[in-house]
């Protein structure tokens, strides 16, 4: 019993002054408006958020076409490179 005393000191006389603390910041705050069952803020972020995805989408697939293109780039310059040995390697 006498180890039970400092827990329950702390929980019943630190404890409601510290909750109260952390209601008043930002974040309890956001989660009181959400126990209270409001939706969350949105503040115009979601809308621009959703337009850099679709950026960063578009960006994406454009690298993957250039990407095609160079491979194919450097498949035709490794044929010319082979077949330019081929004609040295041939005699006349």
């Amino acid at each position: 019993m006498d180890d039970l005393i400092p827990i329950l000191g702390i929980l019943f006389v630190i404890g409601p002054p510290a909750t109260w603390m952390f209601s008043l910041t930002p974040i309890g705050k956001a989660i009181a408006h959400r126990l209270k069952g409001g939706p969350a803020e949105d503040d115009g972020r979601l809308e621009e958020l959703q337009n850099t995805l679709y950026d960063m989408q578009d960006l994406v697939e454009r690298m993957g076409e250039e990407m095609g293109d160079l491979q194919e780039r450097v498949s035709f310059a490794e044929r010319m490179i082979t077949s330019g040995k081929k004609r040295e390697a041939t005699p006349v």
